[in-house]
Parts: structure tokens; C-alpha cells; sequence
């Protein structure tokens, strides 16, 4: 519960920096650094390095917490973001800092890694849409190939019922005529 809290006050004062609400980033801040022995989310890490950056003008604190957040941070996109903060904080704003190097370095790898797994994800969604698309395909060939079963199965039947009711015409015309027959003859015989 406290970490969505912790959470949403990162939010609140990444709002506040961004849009001049300096009073209110002042008090955002004190209250997220009032909070101890908590796991801090890389949102709010991020915040306060904006805090510092752009309300105070600190760059070694920026430095700080954007090393927390990228320490912090379990998504590959987002530590390859705030590599490039820590990378714009060591080339534009000088800061001669060991660990602005370190994730300067690091920006550089993370940017070759995170092109690389995005191309293989592109590859494998394509393929997986691929895969997706010949299943489709596939229900739909068997969907036709069993309708033409079912019409061929039912066209086989109409003749076999046809060549049957044809027979029996046949057969009941024949004992019909059989019949007249015999009673023809049996007439004969009686008037001889």
C-alpha cells in the first residue's frame, strides 16, 4: 500500500517540476524524502533527479538519483533512458563524476543491447504473426476441404436415394405389370 503511495507522490512531483509549481515540488520532495525504510520505486528516483536538476540546480544530486533509478528499475527501455540523463548530465553539464562515466559507458551498451532485443522481438512477433496467420489459413483450408466433404457426402446421398426411388418405380411398375400379367393369363384360362 505504502509503495503505490510512494509511487503516485513520484508522479505528483515530476508533474510539479515540469509545470513551475515550485512550492509544491518543495513539499512533494520533503514528504518522499520524510519516507524511510521503504523500497522506492525508479519513478521517484527519477522525480527527485529532475528535483534537483531543474529546481535546484544540482547536478551531483541529479547524478545521485539517477543512478538510484537506473539501479532500481527492472525495465530495460527505462534504464537505457536514465543511462542517457546520466550521459547528457556527464557531456552538457560537466559533471566530473565517476559514475556519470560509468552509465555514460553504460548508455552506449544498453542503446547497441535494447536496439538489438527490440529487433529480435520485432522478428519474433512477426514470426509469431506468421505463425498466427498459417493457423488461420490452415482452419480455413480444412474448414472448405470438410464443406466439400459434406456436400460431396450429400450429393452421394441424393443419388443413392434417387436410384432408389427410381428402382422402386421400377420394381413396383414391373410387379405391376407382372401382375396384369397373370391376371391376363388366369382370364385366358377361365374363358377356355
Amino acid at each position: 500500500e505504502i509503495w503505490k503511495y510512494i509511487f503516485m507522490l513520484g508522479e505528483h512531483l515530476g508533474f510539479y517540476v515540469y509545470n513551475d509549481y515550485t512550492t509544491d515540488a518543495d513539499i512533494c520532495y520533503k514528504t518522499i524524502c520524510s519516507i524511510e525504510n521503504t523500497e522506492i520505486p525508479d519513478n521517484v528516483f527519477s522525480a527527485k533527479a529532475d528535483y534537483n536538476m531543474i529546481c535546484r540546480g544540482d547536478t551531483d544530486s541529479a547524478t545521485y538519483y539517477l543512478s538510484k533509478a537506473y539501479n532500481v528499475s527492472k525495465d530495460i527501455k527505462k534504464k537505457q533512458l536514465y543511462a542517457k540523463e546520466l550521459y547528457y548530465l556527464y557531456k552538457n553539464k560537466r559533471v566530473n563524476n565517476d559514475s556519470s562515466l560509468h552509465y555514460a559507458t553504460l548508455f552506449v551498451q544498453y542503446t547497441d543491447s535494447v536496439d538489438s532485443i527490440f529487433k529480435f522481438q520485432q522478428a519474433k512477433d512477426m514470426q509469431n504473426d506468421y505463425m498466427v496467420k498459417r493457423i488461420e489459413q490452415m482452419k480455413a483450408e480444412q474448414q472448405e476441404a470438410s464443406q466439400q466433404n459434406e456436400n460431396q457426402l450429400m450429393i452421394i446421398i441424393v443419388c443413392v436415394l434417387t436410384l432408389t426411388i427410381i428402382f422402386l418405380i421400377f420394381s413396383l411398375k414391373k410387379k405391376t405389370m407382372y401382375e396384369k400379367e397373370i391376371e391376363m393369363t388366369i382370364q385366358e384360362r377361365n374363358e377356355t
